[in-house]
């Protein structure tokens, strides 16, 4: 009975007797493979189905411990096939779990050093995109210094005629600093029709002549100022020549007097000469030195006034200037008449100078100086000499030497601008009134 039970165990083994030959592969290929697990499942359900009857026949029978027995002989012998087959596939297992921890640990360094890698390729690649950038950046910088250059290539004419041009100002070459500022207009517009395909050429050309145009005016007050200067500095240095000038023409006409009353006496000793002969006589006798009057610094400034369109500006500013120096002139009015005349001849002879001066530009340049504006200022010195004398007639009239002085200055001073077309009428009636004469 026993060998029965064990027969019908046997038949339900788990696993078919086939398999035993190589158990573990067989297992783990069907557990593994496509519907391994399936398979497995199906067979238990089979066994356990067949295993049901076995059972309830044992208790039916009265074999319940035998049938536990052979159970568990069974089991026992199972577990005796089950280490046997642990035993002999124990080191593969071993070998195969130590291999796989290093695999294991072979990919994990493999992935530092992976990781590692891209780690020093990014770091590489930021390098060399930076260094990228900044070739390109110089790459950039390089191309526009030599657009830059191109471009100041084409203006190196403008700016050399710049520099020439203030070199010429400092030098007071004035007529030569005009032209070189008409020329340096003319480059200017010539550099500005340059075309470019380049856009960066293009404005710092147009830059470059922007500049060029601002520094224009500039220059233009630089050498308007500069022969202005020139100009006032001439016209300070006339008080002393006008002095000189004035103290040469009164002393002629003096001579000239002189010679007129000695001719005159002997008319009263029958040796009577026409006025013709003795206008004549006068001018074979008088050896007078030519007076040269050098405007040449008033008609400069006038000139580069012209050209740079101030011309209007330069003859009013010209006329306050000599206004405001025939006023100082007759400011002068302390200690006018003592012993010895001194500051009276010398504001007369300032005066006489003055205005031969004033004559002489009227007749070189009449659009420039109006002879009206002369005649203004004579009439201002005429009224101005009356309203002095007035006030010092006491003094003049008291000394006969003082009163005899002062008539001979001003006789001298009436016959000299009378010879140069200036209207004495008053002046001879201030002499009448004062002197009888």
């Amino acid at each position: 009975m026993a060998e029965t039970i064990q027969q019908q165990l046997q038949q339900l083994v788990l696993i078919p007797e086939a398999s035993k030959v190589n158990v573990s592969a067989s297992l783990a290929n069907e557990s593994w493979q496509a519907g391994g697990l399936g398979t497995l499942k199906s067979q238990n359900e089979e066994i356990i189905e067949q295993l049901g009857p076995i059972i309830q026949s044992a208790y039916r029978t009265g074999k319940d411990e035998l049938f536990k027995k052979q159970v568990s002989l069974f089991a026992s012998k199972k577990d005796a096939e089950i280490l046997k087959l642990c035993g002999d596939n124990h080191q593969q297992f071993v070998d195969s779990l130590g291999n796989l921890l290093k695999i294991k640990q072979n990919t994990n360094d493999l992935q530092e050093k992976v990781l590692k890698l891209n780690s020093d390729l990014q770091k590489t690649g930021e390098g060399v995109l930076t260094s990228k950038q900044e070739m390109l950046e110089l790459k950039k910088k390089y191309r526009n210094i030599e657009l830059a250059l191109a471009a100041t290539k084409k203006c190196t004419k403008v700016v050399y005629m710049i520099s020439e041009f203030e070199e010429q100002v400092q030098a007071k070459m004035y007529y030569e600093a005009i032209n070189t500022l008409d020329e340096l207009k003319e480059a200017y517009i010539q550099r500005l029709a340059f075309t470019s395909s380049e856009t960066h050429v293009i404005l710092f050309i147009y830059l470059l002549c922007f500049l060029i145009a601002e520094s224009f005016p500039a220059m233009a007050s630089n050498l308007k100022s500069a022969a202005l200067s020139d100009m006032r500095e001439w016209l300070y240095g006339l008080k002393k020549f006008m002095r000189e000038v004035g103290a040469y023409l009164s002393d002629s006409m003096s001579k000239r007097q002189d010679k007129w009353n000695s001719r005159n006496k002997n008319v009263t000793n029958n040796e009577y000469v026409s006025s013709a002969v003795q206008f004549v006589l006068d001018e074979e006798t008088e050896d007078e030195q030519e007076i040269k009057i050098d405007l040449e610094p008033l008609y400069m400034c006038l000139f580069v006034h012209e050209k740079l369109g101030f011309e209007a500006e330069f003859t009013k500013s010209y006329a306050n200037d000599r206004k405001a120096q025939i006023n100082l002139v007759m400011s002068a009015s302390e200690k006018l008449f003592t012993n010895s005349l001194i500051e009276f001849e010398n504001m007369v002879y300032d005066i006489i100078g003055f205005f031969i001066i004033e004559n002489n530009v009227i007749l070189s340049s009449p659009d420039f100086r109006s002879k009206t504006d002369v005649d203004v200022l004579w009439d201002f010195v005429v009224d101005s000499l009356s309203t002095i004398i007035a006030k010092n007639i006491q003094q003049i009239l008291e000394h006969e030497k003082i009163s005899n002085s002062v008539k001979n200055i001003l006789t001298d001073f009436t016959f000299t601008m009378e010879e140069h077309s200036f209207d004495v009428q008053k002046l001879r009636e201030l002499i009448s009134a004062i002197f009888n004469y």
